[in-house]
């Protein structure tokens, strides 16, 4: 069942916002287990090629809790997402162009 709640989160970056959203969003199934492998251990798209309707699955590590998604640990794993995405851009300055 969906959740009827909803909640903003603004991140501030020093790298633009159309790649940030290709390597935080669109790409992450890919960066994630490199770049935060102390979460993830494995993902890999399922079904479709990236667009709407597509579905990825993520293998979390041991060290995930179920229960974890109150507002504020769901907020600090988003900013933790994009901040390791932001690094690897910045690190990595001809990627996602």
């Amino acid at each position: 069942m969906a959740s009827t709640k909803s909640w903003a989160h603004e991140i501030e970056a020093s790298v633009a916002a159309p790649r940030l959203f290709r390597a935080g969003v669109m790409d992450w199934h890919t960066l994630a287990p490199k770049l935060a492998p102390q979460v993830v251990a494995s993902a890999h798209p399922v079904e479709g090629e990236g667009g709407v309707g597509s579905v990825r699955q993520f293998n979390f590590t041991s060290g995930v809790e179920e229960g974890e998604y109150e507002v504020a640990k769901a907020k600090e794993s988003v900013t933790a997402i994009f901040k390791a995405a932001e690094a690897y851009l910045i690190a990595n300055p001809d990627a996602y162009n």
